[in-house]
């Protein structure tokens, strides 16, 4: 860390818990569950003008069954707001995204001179370049690009009068990287008071680690998450995989976002946003969190079983690499899946009548579930299993998402035409709303494709100006 290495030992979830990190974010709330004073996870986020509370506890069964009335819903305003997204990696440029597609004008502000998200791999046709990334060109859709070189001093400049025509600026750089430019958000706040500023970091802008850089990797190690996801107690600690720390926490600063729009919408005042990966992972693990706080230690890591679910896990299916997914909840879905795979006497088995004792024989049940699964497709098992009222799913691939019909139906997977990368499929947004027309969707900018018409009709400069700013080297 002290070479700004993104590096990072595998905390438990004690080590998360105890850490002068979290205790200096005061991240961890207490609440009274059954009469004992446990720990639980807080919000990942900060805003520094509606800091959260614990409010109310989790409600009992019914507790508000009585004297719930009509919520008033507030009329949005039709304005299309703007958001300068200053993000590389994932996380930051997965919210922007989602805030495009929610229909604001994100400008991403970028150089080629650090081209982070767009030189990640694979490449479009192998070709690598600024335009062909496929991880940009699946978090830049609806966007627009405008460079400015920000160590310049025309590129702040620039970038300050943005900010005064802007609703949202949003980064993820090193804690100190937006004050080094001079525009840390009590400068954008002079610029603009009605600005709201997201900063994202692995561990946070407060507190000891503060500085310390980290990665998805280093998320998860941080998080506790890795001691409760591995096979069995013995087992080495385990990160969830790919970079899933980095759409959750674009989701979560999404949702904080939201509510600082809100709060401004009554007050007309913008605020700081200070959201923690590590944090927005935590609470992934809230009965870990609770258990340790409770007896000294978490649940023990259990595979892909579950404590109350039984048969529970992912069987092998026919083919190369094809598994179903297949939970058992109800004694009525033991006895479906029983008739299904051509079992029923198993439903009546000692070894197998109640869940304790099934869960017991877990082993032995997998292996008669296996032995029907190996004979079907993975979309054959979970049909069969759901038209018998079982929860079971194919364990999906990338080919098997972008061609699968459910998600298909529901315009879920969405073609797109970019001038370099090609025509290719992608995921679109999860949502529909009401009457709202289906979303129409960009491809995901060329670098400093929009940069002339960003500053020609938001700043009113000439095209002699920019071209002048171009020759200085301050739009590149």
């Amino acid at each position: 860390q002290s070479r700004s290495i993104p590096c990072f030992p595998a905390f438990t979830v004690g080590q998360m818990m105890d850490s002068d990190k979290i205790k200096s974010r005061d991240y961890l709330w207490s609440a009274p569950v059954k009469g004992e004073e446990v720990k639980l996870p807080g919000p990942p986020f900060k805003l520094t003008r509606t800091p959260h509370t614990l409010r109310t506890l989790a409600p009992e069964l019914g507790q508000h069954n009585q004297g719930i009335g009509d919520v008033a819903r507030r009329q949005s305003s039709p304005e299309t707001g703007r958001v300068l997204d200053l993000g590389q990696g994932a996380s930051v440029p997965h919210c922007g995204r989602i805030l495009a597609w929610m229909g604001a004008d994100v400008i991403q502000v970028e150089s080629s001179n650090r081209l982070t998200s767009r030189n990640s791999p694979p490449f479009a046709q192998g070709r690598q370049g600024p335009n062909t990334g496929s991880l940009y060109n699946a978090l830049g859709t609806n966007k627009r690009s405008c460079t400015l070189d920000l160590t310049t001093p025309q590129g702040v400049e620039l970038f300050k009068g943005l900010v005064q025509v802007s609703d949202v600026v949003i980064e993820n750089f090193a804690t100190r990287t937006m004050l080094k430019f001079g525009l840390g958000y009590e400068t954008l706040k002079e610029l603009n008071p009605s600005i709201i500023m997201l900063s994202v970091s692995a561990f946070g802008r407060t507190g000891p680690m503060k500085e310390y850089v980290g990665m998805h990797s280093a998320v998860n190690l941080f998080s506790g998450v890795c001691e409760v996801t591995g096979y069995s107690p013995e087992d080495r600690p385990r990160i969830l995989g790919t970079i899933l720390p980095d759409p959750v926490s674009g989701t979560a600063a999404c949702m904080a976002i939201l509510e600082a729009l809100y709060y401004r919408e009554r007050t007309g005042q913008g605020q700081h946003i200070d959201l923690s990966m590590s944090e927005t992972f935590v609470n992934f693990i809230p009965e870990s969190v609770a258990e340790y706080s409770r007896v000294g230690h978490p649940p023990p890591a259990i595979g892909n079983r579950d404590p109350y679910k039984v048969p529970h896990g992912v069987y092998r299916c026919k083919g190369a690499d094809h598994w179903v997914a297949i939970s058992v909840s109800t004694e009525e879905e033991w006895r479906s899946l029983c008739s299904t795979i051509g079992q029923p006497e198993v439903a009546q088995d000692p070894l197998f009548a109640e869940p304790s004792v099934r869960w017991q024989h877990h082993n032995e049940l997998d292996g008669i579930i296996t032995r029907w699964t190996r004979q079907r497709s993975h979309y054959e098992a979970m049909h069969l299993l759901q038209q018998a009222g079982v929860s079971a799913g194919a364990a999906l691939n990338p080919k098997d998402l972008l061609n699968d019909p459910h998600l298909k139906a529901r315009r879920r997977v969405v073609w797109t035409d970019h001038p370099e990368a090609g025509r290719h499929r992608m995921v679109g947004a999860v949502w529909d709303i009401g009457n709202v027309p289906p979303l129409k969707y960009r491809h995901a900018p060329c670098i400093g494709q929009h940069t002339d018409e960003v500053l020609r009709d938001l700043l009113g400069l000439s095209e002699q100006e920019v071209e002048r700013l171009r020759e200085e080297k301050a739009l590149t």
